[in-house]
Protein backbone atom coordinates (compact mmCIF):
# COMPACT_ATOMS: atom_id res chain seq x y z
CA UNK A 1 0.00 0.00 0.00
CA UNK A 2 6.76 9.82 0.57
CA UNK A 3 4.20 7.59 3.01
CA UNK A 4 1.69 9.89 6.10
CA UNK A 5 1.88 8.37 9.48
CA UNK A 6 -1.65 6.78 10.98
CA UNK A 7 -1.01 3.78 13.27
CA UNK A 8 -5.37 2.91 12.09
CA UNK A 9 -4.24 2.78 8.45
CA UNK A 10 -2.07 3.54 5.60
CA UNK A 11 -1.53 6.93 4.68
CA UNK A 12 0.75 8.11 1.81
CA UNK A 13 3.84 8.75 3.76
CA UNK A 14 6.64 6.03 5.31
CA UNK A 15 6.06 2.28 5.83
CA UNK A 16 8.97 1.98 8.39
CA UNK A 17 8.21 5.48 9.99
CA UNK A 18 4.50 3.63 10.84
CA UNK A 19 6.05 0.41 12.03
CA UNK A 20 7.75 2.26 14.86
CA UNK A 21 5.32 4.48 16.12
CA UNK A 22 2.59 2.16 16.32
CA UNK A 23 3.86 -0.47 18.17
CA UNK A 24 2.63 -0.28 22.06
CA UNK A 25 -0.58 0.55 23.65
CA UNK A 26 0.04 3.64 25.93
CA UNK A 27 -0.99 2.87 29.35
CA UNK A 28 -3.81 4.98 30.38
CA UNK A 29 -3.64 7.72 33.07
CA UNK A 30 -6.09 5.75 35.57
CA UNK A 31 -3.26 3.05 35.91
CA UNK A 32 -0.97 5.63 38.27
CA UNK A 33 -1.20 3.22 41.59
CA UNK A 34 -0.05 0.22 39.78
CA UNK A 35 1.81 -2.16 41.72
CA UNK A 36 3.97 -5.60 41.13
CA UNK A 37 1.88 -8.11 42.93
CA UNK A 38 4.61 -12.05 43.07
CA UNK A 39 2.87 -15.41 42.15
CA UNK A 40 4.48 -17.71 44.87
CA UNK A 41 3.21 -21.29 43.82
CA UNK A 42 2.27 -23.43 40.85
CA UNK A 43 -0.90 -24.31 42.18
CA UNK A 44 -4.01 -24.15 40.07
CA UNK A 45 -5.54 -22.28 43.41
CA UNK A 46 -5.09 -21.37 47.00
CA UNK A 47 -2.99 -18.64 48.72
CA UNK A 48 -0.11 -17.41 46.40
CA UNK A 49 -1.30 -18.62 43.43
CA UNK A 50 -2.08 -17.02 39.79
CA UNK A 51 -5.38 -17.46 40.29
CA UNK A 52 -5.58 -16.25 43.76
CA UNK A 53 -3.13 -12.54 42.71
CA UNK A 54 -4.93 -12.04 40.17
CA UNK A 55 -8.07 -12.07 42.26
CA UNK A 56 -7.35 -9.10 44.33
CA UNK A 57 -5.03 -7.22 41.81
CA UNK A 58 -6.18 -3.79 40.26
CA UNK A 59 -5.88 -2.69 37.28
CA UNK A 60 -2.54 -1.73 35.71
CA UNK A 61 -0.94 -4.33 38.18
CA UNK A 62 1.89 -6.71 37.14
CA UNK A 63 1.47 -10.46 38.22
CA UNK A 64 4.94 -11.52 38.67
CA UNK A 65 6.07 -15.05 38.13
CA UNK A 66 9.20 -14.38 37.78
CA UNK A 67 10.48 -16.16 41.24
CA UNK A 68 9.11 -19.30 40.35
CA UNK A 69 11.29 -22.33 40.43
CA UNK A 70 8.44 -24.86 39.24
CA UNK A 71 7.82 -24.76 35.17
CA UNK A 72 4.17 -25.37 34.44
CA UNK A 73 0.94 -23.98 36.30
CA UNK A 74 -1.94 -26.36 35.32
CA UNK A 75 -5.29 -25.12 35.34
CA UNK A 76 -8.84 -26.86 36.31
CA UNK A 77 -10.56 -23.60 35.00
CA UNK A 78 -9.86 -20.38 33.07
CA UNK A 79 -8.80 -17.55 35.11
CA UNK A 80 -10.72 -15.03 35.10
CA UNK A 81 -8.83 -10.92 34.94
CA UNK A 82 -11.59 -8.25 34.87
CA UNK A 83 -8.86 -5.24 35.45
CA UNK A 84 -9.08 -2.70 32.31
CA UNK A 85 -5.03 -3.59 31.92
CA UNK A 86 -3.03 -6.27 33.32
CA UNK A 87 0.18 -7.40 32.55
CA UNK A 88 1.38 -11.43 33.76
CA UNK A 89 5.27 -11.43 33.96
CA UNK A 90 7.06 -14.83 33.53
CA UNK A 91 11.43 -15.46 33.39
CA UNK A 92 11.41 -17.08 30.01
CA UNK A 93 8.94 -18.25 27.76
CA UNK A 94 10.70 -21.73 27.54
CA UNK A 95 10.60 -21.63 31.65
CA UNK A 96 7.20 -21.54 32.37
CA UNK A 97 4.30 -22.50 30.55
CA UNK A 98 0.38 -21.47 31.83
CA UNK A 99 -1.30 -24.85 30.90
CA UNK A 100 -5.36 -25.69 30.03
CA UNK A 101 -4.44 -29.24 29.94
CA UNK A 102 -7.04 -29.36 27.24
CA UNK A 103 -9.84 -28.79 29.29
CA UNK A 104 -9.94 -25.12 29.67
CA UNK A 105 -9.34 -21.79 28.15
CA UNK A 106 -6.60 -20.50 29.93
CA UNK A 107 -7.25 -16.05 30.63
CA UNK A 108 -10.11 -14.97 29.99
CA UNK A 109 -10.06 -10.76 30.09
CA UNK A 110 -12.70 -8.89 30.62
CA UNK A 111 -11.17 -5.33 30.67
CA UNK A 112 -11.36 -2.60 28.02
CA UNK A 113 -7.88 -2.15 28.19
CA UNK A 114 -4.80 -4.39 27.31
CA UNK A 115 -3.97 -7.82 28.38
CA UNK A 116 -0.10 -8.27 28.44
CA UNK A 117 1.73 -11.60 28.21
CA UNK A 118 5.53 -11.18 29.02
CA UNK A 119 8.01 -13.68 28.92
CA UNK A 120 5.60 -16.56 29.67
CA UNK A 121 3.60 -19.67 26.86
CA UNK A 122 -0.12 -20.25 27.26
CA UNK A 123 -0.86 -24.17 26.01
CA UNK A 124 -3.44 -26.44 25.30
CA UNK A 125 -6.31 -23.83 25.99
CA UNK A 126 -9.71 -24.97 25.20
CA UNK A 127 -12.86 -23.54 24.75
CA UNK A 128 -16.26 -25.19 23.28
CA UNK A 129 -20.02 -24.34 22.64
CA UNK A 130 -22.41 -22.84 20.55
CA UNK A 131 -19.67 -19.75 20.13
CA UNK A 132 -15.61 -20.76 20.82
CA UNK A 133 -13.71 -17.47 20.92
CA UNK A 134 -10.06 -17.66 22.11
CA UNK A 135 -8.81 -21.18 23.01
CA UNK A 136 -5.88 -20.14 24.92
CA UNK A 137 -6.32 -16.43 25.75
CA UNK A 138 -9.95 -14.35 24.77
CA UNK A 139 -10.09 -10.46 25.69
CA UNK A 140 -13.20 -8.00 25.28
CA UNK A 141 -10.06 -5.58 24.98
CA UNK A 142 -6.87 -5.81 23.32
CA UNK A 143 -4.00 -8.83 24.19
CA UNK A 144 -0.51 -8.02 23.62
CA UNK A 145 2.85 -10.60 23.62
CA UNK A 146 5.97 -10.17 24.11
CA UNK A 147 8.66 -12.26 23.95
CA UNK A 148 6.13 -14.86 24.61
CA UNK A 149 4.39 -18.18 22.66
CA UNK A 150 0.49 -19.43 22.61
CA UNK A 151 0.45 -22.88 21.35
CA UNK A 152 -1.81 -25.83 20.73
CA UNK A 153 -4.88 -24.14 21.63
CA UNK A 154 -8.39 -24.96 20.22
CA UNK A 155 -11.63 -23.00 19.92
CA UNK A 156 -14.47 -25.11 19.04
CA UNK A 157 -18.01 -24.18 18.27
CA UNK A 158 -19.19 -27.44 18.14
CA UNK A 159 -22.55 -26.92 18.92
CA UNK A 160 -26.46 -25.12 17.36
CA UNK A 161 -26.82 -23.87 14.17
CA UNK A 162 -24.95 -20.41 14.06
CA UNK A 163 -21.90 -22.62 15.51
CA UNK A 164 -18.99 -19.80 15.36
CA UNK A 165 -15.62 -20.08 16.00
CA UNK A 166 -12.39 -17.52 16.69
CA UNK A 167 -9.20 -17.49 17.16
CA UNK A 168 -8.11 -21.23 17.73
CA UNK A 169 -5.45 -19.67 20.44
CA UNK A 170 -5.78 -15.50 20.54
CA UNK A 171 -9.24 -13.23 20.35
CA UNK A 172 -9.57 -9.70 20.76
CA UNK A 173 -12.50 -7.67 20.60
CA UNK A 174 -9.71 -4.97 20.28
CA UNK A 175 -5.91 -5.31 18.90
CA UNK A 176 -3.57 -7.97 19.03
CA UNK A 177 -0.32 -7.02 19.00
CA UNK A 178 2.54 -10.11 18.63
CA UNK A 179 6.35 -8.67 19.89
CA UNK A 180 9.06 -11.24 19.31
CA UNK A 181 6.47 -14.17 19.93
CA UNK A 182 5.39 -17.23 18.14
CA UNK A 183 1.83 -18.43 17.74
CA UNK A 184 1.78 -22.20 16.62
CA UNK A 185 -0.32 -25.54 16.60
CA UNK A 186 -3.46 -24.16 17.08
CA UNK A 187 -7.10 -24.57 15.46
CA UNK A 188 -9.96 -22.61 14.82
CA UNK A 189 -13.10 -25.37 14.11
CA UNK A 190 -16.75 -24.92 14.04
CA UNK A 191 -20.08 -26.78 12.71
CA UNK A 192 -20.76 -23.32 10.63
CA UNK A 193 -17.75 -20.82 10.27
CA UNK A 194 -13.94 -20.36 12.06
CA UNK A 195 -11.74 -17.49 11.36
CA UNK A 196 -8.16 -17.05 12.48
CA UNK A 197 -6.52 -20.41 13.56
CA UNK A 198 -3.83 -18.65 15.44
CA UNK A 199 -5.26 -15.37 15.95
CA UNK A 200 -8.39 -13.13 15.27
CA UNK A 201 -9.02 -9.70 16.03
CA UNK A 202 -11.63 -7.46 15.48
CA UNK A 203 -9.49 -4.72 16.01
CA UNK A 204 -6.16 -5.10 14.35
CA UNK A 205 -3.24 -7.39 14.12
CA UNK A 206 0.31 -6.70 14.47
CA UNK A 207 3.14 -8.89 14.21
CA UNK A 208 6.49 -7.35 15.10
CA UNK A 209 9.76 -9.83 14.43
CA UNK A 210 7.28 -13.01 14.80
CA UNK A 211 6.07 -16.29 14.09
CA UNK A 212 2.50 -17.31 13.48
CA UNK A 213 2.67 -21.22 11.72
CA UNK A 214 0.78 -24.46 11.97
CA UNK A 215 -2.86 -23.02 12.25
CA UNK A 216 -5.93 -23.78 10.65
CA UNK A 217 -9.52 -22.39 10.51
CA UNK A 218 -11.99 -21.61 7.68
CA UNK A 219 -11.19 -17.98 6.75
CA UNK A 220 -7.28 -17.19 7.89
CA UNK A 221 -5.68 -20.15 8.86
CA UNK A 222 -2.94 -17.76 10.94
CA UNK A 223 -4.49 -15.12 11.44
CA UNK A 224 -8.00 -13.19 10.62
CA UNK A 225 -8.07 -9.47 11.62
CA UNK A 226 -11.10 -7.52 10.85
CA UNK A 227 -9.53 -3.89 11.26
CA UNK A 228 -6.18 -3.93 9.51
CA UNK A 229 -2.96 -6.17 9.47
CA UNK A 230 0.84 -5.54 9.87
CA UNK A 231 4.17 -7.56 10.16
CA UNK A 232 7.67 -6.26 10.21
CA UNK A 233 10.39 -8.91 10.10
CA UNK A 234 7.78 -11.95 10.70
CA UNK A 235 6.57 -15.33 9.54
CA UNK A 236 3.24 -16.66 8.28
CA UNK A 237 4.32 -20.22 7.19
CA UNK A 238 2.37 -23.77 6.84
CA UNK A 239 -1.12 -22.46 8.03
CA UNK A 240 -3.77 -24.11 6.46
CA UNK A 241 -7.58 -22.49 5.64
CA UNK A 242 -10.56 -24.87 4.62
CA UNK A 243 -12.03 -21.90 2.20
CA UNK A 244 -9.82 -18.45 2.19
CA UNK A 245 -6.63 -16.78 2.84
CA UNK A 246 -4.79 -20.11 4.25
CA UNK A 247 -2.03 -17.63 5.92
CA UNK A 248 -3.67 -14.65 6.33
CA UNK A 249 -7.55 -13.03 5.88
CA UNK A 250 -7.42 -9.44 5.95
CA UNK A 251 -10.09 -6.45 6.02
CA UNK A 252 -8.55 -2.97 6.52
CA UNK A 253 -5.57 -1.82 5.64
CA UNK A 254 -2.85 -4.09 5.68
CA UNK A 255 1.30 -3.53 5.59
CA UNK A 256 3.36 -7.02 4.77
CA UNK A 257 6.95 -5.23 5.30
CA UNK A 258 10.00 -7.64 4.93
CA UNK A 259 8.80 -10.71 6.30
CA UNK A 260 8.10 -14.23 4.49
CA UNK A 261 4.64 -15.88 3.77
CA UNK A 262 5.58 -19.08 2.63
CA UNK A 263 3.67 -22.90 2.34
CA UNK A 264 0.44 -21.72 3.75
CA UNK A 265 -2.60 -23.40 1.78
CA UNK A 266 -6.31 -22.70 0.95
CA UNK A 267 -8.18 -25.58 0.30
CA UNK A 268 -10.30 -23.03 -2.14
CA UNK A 269 -8.69 -19.74 -2.50
CA UNK A 270 -6.02 -17.05 -1.62
CA UNK A 271 -3.24 -19.56 -0.60
CA UNK A 272 -1.11 -17.08 0.95
CA UNK A 273 -2.97 -14.05 1.68
CA UNK A 274 -6.02 -12.31 1.01
CA UNK A 275 -7.07 -8.69 1.39
CA UNK A 276 -10.52 -7.77 1.86
CA UNK A 277 -11.95 -3.58 1.96
CA UNK A 278 -12.97 -2.41 5.36
CA UNK A 279 -15.10 0.56 5.86
CA UNK A 280 -13.73 3.30 3.93
CA UNK A 281 -10.77 3.09 0.85
CA UNK A 282 -8.57 0.31 1.90
CA UNK A 283 -5.27 -0.18 0.57
CA UNK A 284 -2.61 -3.27 1.21
CA UNK A 285 0.86 -2.52 1.17
CA UNK A 286 3.77 -5.26 0.22
CA UNK A 287 7.50 -4.17 0.90
CA UNK A 288 10.67 -6.03 0.68
CA UNK A 289 8.69 -9.33 1.42
CA UNK A 290 8.95 -12.86 -0.12
CA UNK A 291 5.54 -14.72 -1.08
CA UNK A 292 6.79 -18.08 -1.89
CA UNK A 293 5.43 -21.62 -2.09
CA UNK A 294 2.22 -21.10 -0.87
CA UNK A 295 -0.51 -23.13 -2.84
CA UNK A 296 -4.76 -23.44 -3.26
CA UNK A 297 -6.83 -26.18 -4.41
CA UNK A 298 -9.03 -23.77 -6.42
CA UNK A 299 -7.74 -20.60 -7.28
CA UNK A 300 -5.32 -17.73 -6.59
CA UNK A 301 -1.80 -19.46 -4.96
CA UNK A 302 -0.31 -16.80 -3.31
CA UNK A 303 -2.37 -13.29 -2.94
CA UNK A 304 -6.13 -11.91 -3.95
CA UNK A 305 -6.40 -8.63 -3.84
CA UNK A 306 -10.25 -8.78 -3.37
CA UNK A 307 -11.82 -5.37 -2.95
CA UNK A 308 -8.59 -3.62 -1.38
CA UNK A 309 -6.05 -1.49 -3.69
CA UNK A 310 -2.67 -3.19 -4.08
CA UNK A 311 0.78 -2.06 -4.11
CA UNK A 312 3.91 -3.71 -4.10
CA UNK A 313 7.54 -2.56 -3.63
CA UNK A 314 10.57 -4.67 -3.88
CA UNK A 315 9.26 -8.36 -3.11
CA UNK A 316 9.56 -11.75 -4.87
CA UNK A 317 6.47 -13.96 -5.63
CA UNK A 318 7.68 -16.79 -6.71
CA UNK A 319 7.30 -20.77 -6.62
CA UNK A 320 3.52 -20.91 -5.60
CA UNK A 321 1.16 -23.20 -6.86
CA UNK A 322 -2.88 -23.05 -8.01
CA UNK A 323 -4.15 -26.45 -8.39
CA UNK A 324 -7.06 -26.44 -10.67
CA UNK A 325 -7.50 -27.84 -13.27
CA UNK A 326 -9.53 -25.49 -14.69
CA UNK A 327 -9.04 -22.32 -14.66
CA UNK A 328 -5.44 -20.54 -13.74
CA UNK A 329 -6.33 -16.99 -11.59
CA UNK A 330 -2.85 -16.62 -10.80
CA UNK A 331 -0.05 -16.26 -8.19
CA UNK A 332 -1.74 -12.86 -7.33
CA UNK A 333 -5.44 -11.77 -8.48
CA UNK A 334 -5.93 -8.04 -9.00
CA UNK A 335 -8.77 -5.87 -9.98
CA UNK A 336 -5.54 -3.21 -10.97
CA UNK A 337 -3.02 -2.51 -8.80
CA UNK A 338 0.71 -0.94 -8.37
CA UNK A 339 3.77 -3.04 -8.70
CA UNK A 340 7.79 -1.85 -8.57
CA UNK A 341 10.73 -3.77 -8.72
CA UNK A 342 8.86 -7.09 -7.62
CA UNK A 343 9.52 -10.27 -9.70
CA UNK A 344 6.27 -12.64 -10.08
CA UNK A 345 7.33 -15.62 -12.07
CA UNK A 346 7.74 -19.37 -11.75
CA UNK A 347 4.36 -20.28 -10.19
CA UNK A 348 2.32 -22.82 -11.41
CA UNK A 349 -0.89 -24.17 -12.28
CA UNK A 350 -2.11 -27.86 -13.01
CA UNK A 351 -4.65 -26.63 -15.55
CA UNK A 352 -1.65 -26.71 -18.26
CA UNK A 353 -0.54 -23.33 -18.58
CA UNK A 354 0.61 -20.84 -16.79
CA UNK A 355 -0.29 -17.32 -15.31
CA UNK A 356 1.49 -15.35 -12.46
CA UNK A 357 -0.98 -12.15 -12.22
CA UNK A 358 -4.40 -13.12 -13.18
CA UNK A 359 -7.86 -11.35 -13.27
CA UNK A 360 -11.22 -11.79 -14.11
CA UNK A 361 -12.25 -12.57 -18.14
CA UNK A 362 -12.75 -9.36 -19.70
CA UNK A 363 -11.97 -7.29 -16.72
CA UNK A 364 -8.81 -5.75 -18.68
CA UNK A 365 -7.33 -4.94 -15.63
CA UNK A 366 -4.10 -2.79 -15.41
CA UNK A 367 -0.88 -2.74 -13.58
CA UNK A 368 0.78 0.45 -12.91
CA UNK A 369 4.65 0.73 -12.03
CA UNK A 370 8.24 -0.26 -13.59
CA UNK A 371 11.15 -2.20 -13.17
CA UNK A 372 9.05 -5.42 -13.09
CA UNK A 373 10.14 -9.34 -13.73
CA UNK A 374 7.01 -10.79 -14.81
CA UNK A 375 6.37 -14.47 -16.44
CA UNK A 376 2.85 -14.25 -17.25
CA UNK A 377 -0.21 -12.39 -17.28
CA UNK A 378 -4.07 -11.81 -17.90
CA UNK A 379 -3.66 -8.06 -16.83
CA UNK A 380 -2.10 -4.95 -18.68
CA UNK A 381 1.30 -4.52 -17.41
CA UNK A 382 3.78 -1.45 -17.87
CA UNK A 383 5.74 -1.35 -21.47
CA UNK A 384 9.00 -1.98 -19.46
CA UNK A 385 8.59 -5.05 -17.97
CA UNK A 386 10.72 -7.84 -18.56
CA UNK A 387 9.31 -11.02 -19.52
CA UNK A 388 10.75 -14.56 -18.20
CA UNK A 389 9.78 -17.55 -16.85
CA UNK A 390 13.32 -17.56 -15.46
CA UNK A 391 13.90 -15.45 -12.24
CA UNK A 392 17.65 -16.91 -11.06
CA UNK A 393 16.88 -17.42 -7.08
CA UNK A 394 17.95 -19.89 -5.18
CA UNK A 395 15.56 -22.04 -3.31
CA UNK A 396 13.97 -20.31 -0.03
CA UNK A 397 16.79 -20.70 2.80
CA UNK A 398 18.24 -19.05 5.61
CA UNK A 399 20.10 -16.22 4.02
CA UNK A 400 21.18 -13.96 7.10
CA UNK A 401 17.86 -11.79 8.56
CA UNK A 402 15.36 -13.21 10.87
CA UNK A 403 13.50 -14.56 7.79
CA UNK A 404 14.04 -16.83 4.76
CA UNK A 405 14.51 -15.61 1.16
CA UNK A 406 15.39 -16.25 -2.37
CA UNK A 407 19.24 -15.33 -2.66
CA UNK A 408 19.81 -14.08 -6.26
CA UNK A 409 21.88 -16.19 -8.32
CA UNK A 410 24.70 -15.12 -10.44
CA UNK A 411 23.44 -14.09 -13.87
CA UNK A 412 20.33 -13.65 -12.98
CA UNK A 413 17.72 -10.90 -14.85
CA UNK A 414 16.96 -9.44 -11.81
CA UNK A 415 20.68 -8.11 -11.11
CA UNK A 416 20.73 -4.33 -11.21
CA UNK A 417 17.52 -3.94 -13.47
CA UNK A 418 15.00 -2.87 -9.87
CA UNK A 419 14.66 0.73 -8.09
CA UNK A 420 14.34 1.78 -4.91
CA UNK A 421 11.63 4.12 -4.58
CA UNK A 422 11.12 3.64 -1.32
CA UNK A 423 14.42 5.04 -0.33
CA UNK A 424 15.34 1.74 1.94
CA UNK A 425 18.81 1.30 3.15
CA UNK A 426 19.02 -2.43 3.47
CA UNK A 427 17.04 -5.31 1.35
CA UNK A 428 14.24 -7.48 3.16
CA UNK A 429 17.07 -8.99 5.80
CA UNK A 430 17.94 -5.39 7.28
CA UNK A 431 21.08 -4.56 8.69
CA UNK A 432 24.03 -5.03 7.32
CA UNK A 433 22.63 -6.06 3.78
CA UNK A 434 22.36 -3.01 1.38
CA UNK A 435 19.49 -2.54 -0.50
CA UNK A 436 21.82 -1.07 -3.49
CA UNK A 437 24.72 -3.05 -4.61
CA UNK A 438 26.20 -2.17 -7.98
CA UNK A 439 24.65 0.05 -10.57
CA UNK A 440 21.40 -0.31 -9.48
CA UNK A 441 19.01 -2.42 -6.96
CA UNK A 442 18.52 -5.78 -8.10
CA UNK A 443 14.56 -6.28 -8.72
CA UNK A 444 12.76 -8.61 -6.00
CA UNK A 445 13.18 -8.49 -1.49
CA UNK A 446 17.02 -9.98 -2.00
CA UNK A 447 19.72 -7.72 -3.14
CA UNK A 448 22.78 -9.78 -4.40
Amino acid sequence: MSMSIACGGIRRTSLVAALALCGAAALPVGDVHAATRVVTNCNNSGAGSLRAVASTAASGDTLDLSGLSCTRITLASEILLPQTNLRLLGRDRLAMTLHGNRVTRVLHHTGTGTLTVERLSVSYGFVHGATAFGGCIESTGNVTLRQSRAHHCLADADSGDQAIARGGAIHADGAVLLDRSSVFESHAMALVESLGGGVSSLGKTTMLQSQVYDNSADWGGGVAPEDGFRMTYSLLQDNLANEFGGGANVTGNAEINKSTVSGNHSNEAAGGLQFNAGPANTEAVIAESTISGNSADDRVSAIAFVSAEGRIFNSTIVDNHEATTDECWGAVFTFGMSMESTVVTGNTCDAGFTRDIGDLPAQNAQVTGSHNLVGSASVSLPPDTIFSATHGLGPLASNGGPTRTHAVLAGSPLIDRGNNLLLRSFDQRGTPFARVRGAAPDIGAFER
